[in-house]
């Protein structure tokens, strides 16, 4: 669903499962979706800074899934 709205894949690290567990449980429990859309929120910048990153050292265009491509002349 994520993925479909433009959200980069985020790969929540192992030093972090217990912060997931946890703000998944609230999230699904209907507790609060706060503390799950602050993780999501956090990886997702994190995903875009390493984009920023690979196009800054880049000389070709890249694609949303971080490959090359050609400009069409």
């Amino acid at each position: 669903m994520l993925a479909q709205a433009g959200y980069q894949p985020i790969d929540v690290k192992y030093a972090d499962r217990q912060r997931y567990y946890d703000a998944f449980d609230t999230f699904e429990n209907g507790v609060s979706p706060a503390s799950m859309a602050s993780l999501i929120a956090h990886y997702e910048r994190d995903a875009l800074l390493e984009r920023l990153e690979l196009v800054a050292r880049s000389s070709e265009p890249i694609d949303a899934t971080g490959n090359a491509y050609r400009l069409r002349r």
